[in-house]
């Protein structure tokens, strides 16, 4: 019986200490940054281009108190703002988001837009998704 009873002392020891340092390991965490159908403007995206597809990411950094040129997006991509903050505007309609760290922006396809930087340096990762051999974006 003694023995029982110091194998269930044992058993019980395992298991709050299994529990224990169980709980103090770092655990994965998921956190959705974006899922859209559609760009920021409201449109929605439609098929991809054909051809076998290429994946690119860029990472732009981008000084304070600057606009880059008027272009437009053949293929889907999303922008992600790692730092500062960059204002996204659609040509003709005057259109405007602004953006921050941490939030992702669903970008337009084949319409003209711009993105410019206010009093600091904005740092921006965008994820292309297209096809081989087609340009990431053209310049108007």
């Amino acid at each position: 019986m003694k023995t029982f009873w110091t194998l269930c002392c044992i058993a019980g020891l395992h298991l709050f200490s299994t529990t224990v340092f169980a709980a103090s390991e770092p655990q994965l965490q998921v956190e959705p940054v974006l899922r859209a159908v559609k760009a920021w403007d409201g449109k929605g995206y439609a098929n991809y281009p054909g051809g076998k597809p290429e994946l690119s990411v860029l990472r732009f950094t981008i000084p304070a108190n600057t606009s880059l040129p008027w272009h437009s997006n053949p293929i889907p991509n999303v922008a992600y703002i790692l730092s500062g903050e960059i204002t996204v505007e659609k040509q003709g309609t005057g259109e405007t988001m602004r953006l921050g760290p941490g939030q992702a922006l669903p970008e337009m396809v084949h319409a003209v837009h711009r993105g410019y930087t206010g009093s600091s340096p904005a740092v921006v990762i965008v994820f292309y998704a297209g096809g081989e051999g087609i340009p990431l974006l053209e310049e108007q």
